[in-house]
Formats: structure tokens, C-alpha cells, sequence
């Protein structure tokens, strides 16, 4: 008779439990990759890669060996090796030659600066991608160089194959400009959306947002555009150790990856938060999974990046009043409950660098050939996705850092969002998008590079993203049954992780969710409310006839109260992102707890009136409701993780269950200056939820 398998010690995600195969593919956490790699050697298991910028590593494990190696008092955490891919796609919506290279940089303002010398030049853009392949095309007719400034191409993925120099230690291929490859061609795009010196014959705009920025590339993703959690972070490894020698100052990541753990618990995450920690700002994907809500990707749901959702320009360059948040762009909060995204950017028909065989289609980039109707010459391709809109951001980004080398990213994210123009109806006084769809609005680089600021503002206010990095769940499974519930959850370690200010309940007769938070008064101020069944966020016009009542009756939705005046300011330079402390006292009570899976994106529609037809202002800067007081005070309480999703405040999957009701609801009074640069403040008017 065999003995018994011994109790779990570690934390696993739960997925793994229910794995069918005979081997796992996972990412091993133990005090440092050293550690990791004994335990994973004791259970049986073959290590991949060291991952030593999370005390981890990638290895390949017997099923049958999970309860051993989960035993392990070495061992701290064990999840899933998930898969990643691009956030974009070739444009559907537009099947049709486009007659001209949209001018993005003038979309964003980025013009206004080249033209003052802001270009983003000594500036490092490392691009974790598919690579960059220089065609033809990106090379100058004029025999003056490159389309971009380019450092490297340090390929993660070829071998033997390798044409430049090859580290076969550490399985690293290094290319120049005349060596790189980027067989599927999303790197390519994203690169040259980010930095491309060349200029648009007609207008004489650069097609580049930072056109003299540096471009690090990094393969990481095959030619299907497809890559794992190991070489992604692999991937940020080298970024990281590049730093100073290529003068990284940012890092674009077009990727994604969907949510199975807390973001604290995700091995992408906290090698993300590794490299901000080191002074590189990140800006990531929102993901391509809206408009439903709920369905921001990995790793643009960690609080502490720059996360960045599109706007769709609607083939009107630089005429904002008939631009629309594009359908696909995906929206929070996220299961953690913290708003994102926190800034939109044109992510919609893009133009940028793709390789097209006019002899040889096979000798195409993938997606010059799946899609070979959105090329637009044999070396630019039209694409659409949140890659597009991130890379946008990351060229802006580049802009700010060039003007301001010192600033820190926290600083880099708080300006970016504070100077950030939100959608409003022609009247500019009603918000057209939530803050879970747009954010704090739509990216303008003139005021994020030259306005005025407060010398501490800052975003992440209250949050310590180096104590969050040192501590782990502390979880022990006293009642040996494998699931992770609240009493097991050591105070000490959870109290150094953060939840966020959002909440959800769901509506009396069960047909919606309404999203709030609880201010410093106590009061529950509503932000959104979304359908059940598909996630799809309401709009005015619905709030007002839909019927809809919360907590017994006693809240409804206010269709004249909609004042919003005095009361809310980030002082100290606050921006809009913080968190609580994880430990007792939830602030969302038993009400919103994480529970069961659904799947994402391709069943919801987006209607209802949402688009911006008929006019619209893009506001000036103003922060968002919120102003509680962050830190300590409020936090959540721990929770059971079971299966693949969250029961009364634990962790499972990627969907909240409702068991009882939030505080009541009041009107709110916040200030919302419009015009930050002098002037008389401008009333902003948005739905509230008030007691009846």
C-alpha cells in the first residue's frame, strides 16, 4: 500500500490540480532560482531556464509529482508556464486599401514637439515582441539609414539558426539590423509605430511618435505570434540587464495573457514590477477582450504599469469629435478590483512596417499573407489592436523621459494620466465613457511633456512596490484539504499586497452589476453599471429606462441628480490608482467575492448607443472620483481558492460572486478642473446612484 501524498505548503494555482496530462509545464517560486531549481530536482522534475528576476524558474514536472513538489518547504509558489500572444489584429472592420499612412503622432500632439526638437532621441525602448525584420523598405532610398535607431535584436527563440552571435549558455541569439528576423511581423509594426524617422511625403509628419528613439527589440514570440510566461520573462531579464548600457527607460509590452491568479501571485506580473522597480516604465496592452467588462489581460492588470486601451479615430485624423472607443478594447475593473485602463491611445488602422513579398509570398511576414489585403505598400501594413495603442503610448513616453530624464516612473505614469483628455458629449459637461473604459482619457503629449505638475505628484500613491515583491501568500493548508481558504493566509505576508477601490453588486432582479467604491465618508459612489449576461456597459439613455434597483429597493438610478462639485483632490500630488493593504476588514464585505470562470471576448455585441457620433469634446485634464485615503485602513480578507476561481473573497478564475449588499448609496460631490492651466473650474455632470 503506497503512502499518502504528503499536504501542500506552497501555493499552486489551482488549474494544475485538475491538469490531465502526464507532465506540467510551470514556473517554480522559492527564496532564490537556486532553491527552486533543488526542489523542482527532488520532485523529478527538469528545470527549463533560471528566472532568477523572481526567485524562480520554468521546469517541466511529472503530474503525478505536484503533492511532492507543492510540499516542499523550499518551494513558495507553483503556477502555470501560460501562453502569451499579440494584442492586435489585422484591421476587420476596414477590408480595403487604405489611401494613406494615418498621421498618429499628430493624433496625439507628438508633432508639437518634433517640431521643438522632442523626438525621443538617446532615449532606450526595449520591445518584447516577435521581433523586427528590416525590409527594403525600412532601409532609406536616400542612402541615410535605418527608418530607426536600432540597438539590437536579442532573439530568445533561435538556436543553431542563429546568423549573429549566439550565447549558448544562456540560449541567446544576438542580431544587428542586417540579421534580425520577425517571421509573424507584429514586432516590426509595433517597433516602427513606436520610433520611425522617415516622414509622410504629403504632410512631412514622421511616422514615428518618438522617431529618434532606440530600439531594443527582443524576441520572445514565434511566428504565430505566441510566446510563454519563461521567455517573456527571459525576455525581461535581458531588459533589465541592459538598463544602463542601452539607456532603457521603457518597456512595450503588446502582449497578453489571460487572469488566473491575484496579480501578486502571477509570475508575469512580478517580473513586470521588477523591471519598474529598476526605473523602467512599463506600458502594457489592455487586451483586445471588450467591450465587456471585466476582461483586462495579464500583465495590463497590474496596478502599477501604464495600462492603455484604443480609440478609434474613425479615419479622421486629428478631428476628435467623431472618434470612438474602439469595440474591442478591453475594459475593467480588474479582478482585483482596480480601474484600468488608465489612459486610451489611436490603436485603430495604424500604419506602420510589415514585410511584403511582391516575388515570394512564403518570404511575407504571417500576417502580410493571412491578411494580404491591409498592406499598404510592400513594407507598411495596417493593423488595429491595443498593441497599436501601446505602442503609441510608449513613443509618448519616450517623448516625456527626453525632456524630463529624471522622472521616475511613477511620475511618468501620474503625468501621463493626469494630462490625459477624457470623452465627453458635445455639451462637454456629461462623460461619454466610464472610468473602466477610457481611464483617465485619451493620451496628449504636448501637456504631459510640458505641463505644469506637482514636483511629488505621483501615481501608485500609497502603494510599496519593492515590500509587495518580497512577500509571498504564507499560505499552510492546516486542514489539509488543497484549498487555499481565508484562515490559512498569513496576516504578515498578505498585508504587503494591495486590493483595489472597486467593488461590484448586482442588481435586485439579477440582470446587472454595478460597480462602486466607498469614499473617506462612508459613502458608495456608483461608476458603471454592466449587463450580467454579457458584461456590456450601459449607457445613459439605458440607466434611465432600464429599472433597475440595488439593495432591496432602496438605490435606483438618479437621471436629474447628476452634479458633481467640490470635495475631491489628490493632494500631494495623489493620482488616481492606489490600493488598500490585503488583511481584515474588507471594505467590499461578503457582497463581491472572486468565484467560478467565464469566457471572454466573442459573445458580447457593443450597442446601445455607445459610439461618439453626433460630437464630442475630449475634456481637459481632471482626476476621477476616488480621494478615500489609501494605505492600511481598508484591505481585503483573505479568501478560499478552489478549483479555478474565488469564493468569498479568495481567489479562483476571473469572475466575482454577489452575496449581500454594499453600504447605501449617496450622492457624491467631487471637483473636477477642466482647465488645469488657470481659468474658472468646469462642472462636470455624471450619473450618481443616491438612497431613494
Amino acid at each position: 500500500m503506497s503512502a499518502a501524498p504528503p499536504t501542500p505548503s506552497a501555493y499552486v494555482e489551482p488549474g494544475l490540480w485538475t491538469h490531465q496530462g502526464d507532465t506540467l509545464a510551470v514556473i517554480v517560486t522559492a527564496a532564490n532560482s537556486k532553491a527552486a531549481t533543488q526542489a523542482v530536482e527532488r520532485a523529478g522534475g527538469q528545470v527549463s531556464s533560471d528566472l532568477y528576476i523572481i526567485d524562480a524558474v520554468a521546469a517541466t514536472l511529472p503530474t503525478a509529482q505536484l503533492p511532492y513538489l507543492a510540499s516542499d518547504p523550499a518551494v513558495i509558489s507553483i503556477t502555470v508556464n501560460k501562453g502569451v500572444k499579440t494584442s492586435a489584429t489585422a484591421d476587420p472592420y476596414w477590408p480595403w486599401l487604405t489611401d494613406k499612412a494615418w498621421p498618429v503622432a499628430d493624433d496625439v500632439g507628438a508633432v508639437q514637439l518634433h517640431d521643438a526638437g522632442i523626438t525621443g532621441e538617446g532615449i532606450g525602448i526595449a520591445v518584447i515582441d516577435s521581433g523586427v525584420y528590416f525590409s527594403q523598405g525600412m532601409w532609406s532610398p536616400n542612402n541615410q539609414g535605418l527608418a530607426m535607431d536600432f540597438a539590437v535584436q536579442v532573439d530568445l527563440l533561435v538556436a543553431q539558426s542563429c546568423n549573429g552571435g549566439y550565447d549558448s549558455w544562456n540560449r541567446i541569439c544576438y542580431q544587428a539590423a542586417g540579421q534580425t528576423i520577425d517571421p509573424y511581423g507584429h514586432g516590426s509594426h509595433v517597433a516602427s509605430t513606436i520610433a520611425n524617422r522617415f516622414k509622410d511625403k504629403t504632410t512631412g509628419i514622421y511616422l514615428g511618435i518618438a522617431p529618434y528613439a532606440k530600439i531594443i527589440s527582443v524576441r520572445a514570440l514565434d511566428n504565430t505570434g505566441v510566446g510563454t510566461y519563461e521567455n517573456v520573462i527571459r525576455a525581461i531579464q535581458v531588459v533589465v540587464e541592459r538598463k544602463n548600457s542601452d539607456n532603457i527607460r521603457v518597456l512595450n509590452l503588446s502582449l497578453s495573457a489571460p487572469v488566473t491568479t491575484p496579480y501578486f501571485a502571477d509570475p508575469l506580473n512580478r517580473a513586470v514590477e521588477k523591471a519598474w522597480a529598476a526605473g523602467i516604465v512599463v506600458v502594457a496592452a489592455a487586451g483586445n477582450d471588450g467591450p465587456a467588462s471585466e476582461t483586462i489581460t495579464v500583465p495590463g492588470n497590474d496596478p502599477y504599469v501604464i495600462t492603455v486601451g484604443a480609440v478609434d479615430s474613425n479615419r479622421t485624423a486629428n478631428k476628435w469629435s467623431d472618434d470612438y472607443l474602439s469595440g474591442w478594447s478591453s475594459t475593467g475593473p480588474t479582478l482585483d478590483g482596480f480601474p484600468k485602463p488608465d489612459v486610451l491611445a489611436p490603436g485603430a488602422r495604424v500604419v506602420a512596417f510589415m514585410y511584403k513579398d511582391a516575388v515570394d509570398k512564403t518570404k511575407s511576414a504571417k500576417l502580410a499573407q493571412d491578411h494580404p489585403d491591409y498592406s499598404v505598400t510592400t513594407s507598411l501594413f495596417r493593423m488595429s489592436g491595443t498593441s497599436m495603442a501601446t505602442a503609441v503610448t510608449s513613443g509618448v513616453v519616450a517623448l516625456m523621459l527626453q525632456k524630463n530624464p529624471s522622472l521616475t516612473p511613477d511620475q511618468v505614469k501620474y503625468r501621463l494620466m493626469l494630462s490625459s483628455r477624457p470623452a465627453l458629449t458635445s455639451n462637454k459637461k456629461d462623460i461619454d465613457y466610464n472610468i473602466f473604459q477610457q481611464g483617465m482619457g485619451r493620451i496628449w503629449a504636448p501637456d504631459a511633456v510640458n505641463g505644469s505638475f506637482p514636483a511629488d505628484g505621483k501615481a501608485n500613491y500609497g502603494m510599496n512596490i519593492n515590500t509587495d515583491l518580497a512577500h509571498g501568500l504564507g499560505w499552510k493548508d492546516s486542514n489539509k484539504n488543497g484549498v487555499v481558504e481565508e484562515s490559512e493566509l498569513s496576516a504578515s505576508e498578505m498585508a504587503y499586497h494591495y486590493q483595489g477601490e472597486f467593488g461590484r453588486m448586482l442588481s435586485d432582479d439579477g440582470r446587472a452589476y454595478m460597480y462602486y467604491f466607498i469614499n473617506s465618508a462612508g459613502q458608495t459612489v456608483a461608476m458603471g453599471v454592466a449587463w450580467k449576461n454579457n458584461r456590456r456597459w450601459l449607457t445613459q439613455s439605458e440607466m434611465s429606462s432600464s429599472g433597475l434597483k440595488w439593495n432591496n429597493g432602496q438605490v435606483t438610478w438618479s437621471t436629474t441628480s447628476f452634479t458633481w462639485a467640490g470635495g475631491v483632490s489628490y493632494g500631494g500630488g495623489r493620482a488616481r490608482g492606489g490600493g488598500a493593504h490585503w488583511g481584515a476588514n474588507n471594505f467590499w464585505g461578503s457582497s463581491n467575492t472572486w468565484a467560478g470562470g467565464r469566457a471572454r471576448g466573442g459573445n458580447v455585441t457593443w450597442g446601445g448607443g455607445t459610439s461618439w457620433t453626433g460630437g464630442n469634446a475630449w475634456g481637459g485634464s481632471y482626476t476621477w472620483g476616488g480621494g478615500r485615503a489609501r494605505g492600511g485602513s481598508l484591505s481585503w480578507s483573505g479568501g478560499s481558492m478552489t478549483g479555478s476561481s474565488m469564493k468569498t473573497t479568495t481567489w479562483v478564475g476571473d469572475t466575482w460572486t454577489d452575496t449581500g449588499a454594499a453600504p447605501p448609496l449617496t450622492a457624491l460631490s467631487l471637483d473636477l478642473d477642466l482647465n488645469p492651466t488657470g481659468g474658472s473650474p468646469t462642472t462636470i455632470y455624471l450619473p450618481i446612484l443616491f438612497n431613494k
